[in-house]
């Protein structure tokens, strides 16, 4: 089952199945083949929060990665000097990654990690986090 082939109240009542089962949102992700940041936004967004469930509580402890903080400070810069995000490819060219699957690996984590938030299968939808600014603004 993927996300895309339902509609926001389908997929609403979907998720809200899935966290009665007591599954994690990581599962649930798997489950419908999105990030466990993608369900823990719409988990917020329509109130399906339990107590148990928070993402802060899930944030990596370890450093990023130099290619990971390089990513953030270009998509600042580009953002801040365009007025719009970059595509994957943009991103590959202004960090010299010469493949956009690694680009996009990266963007996960990082996303995972809530440094940034996008929306699938859109074009320019990345947008950096307080905590994604803050750590672009350290590199």
């Amino acid at each position: 089952m993927s996300e895309h082939n339902l509609n926001a109240h389908d997929r609403v009542k979907v998720i809200a199945n899935l966290l009665e089962q007591n599954l994690s949102l990581a599962e649930i992700g798997r489950r419908l083949g999105v990030t466990r940041s993608r369900i823990s936004q719409i988990v917020r967004a329509h109130g399906l929060a339990r107590a148990e469930i928070s993402t802060a509580g899930h944030r990596d402890a370890r450093p990023l990665t130099q290619r990971q903080s390089r990513m953030l400070a270009f998509i600042r810069d580009f953002t801040a000097h365009n007025s719009y995000p970059p595509t994957l490819r943009e991103i590959a060219g202004g960090c010299n990654i010469s493949s956009i699957s690694v680009v996009d690996y990266n963007l996960r984590r990082l996303e995972e990690r809530e440094y940034l938030t996008r929306l699938p299968v859109i074009s320019r939808t990345v947008v950096l986090t307080e905590r994604g600014r803050a750590e672009a603004a350290s590199c």
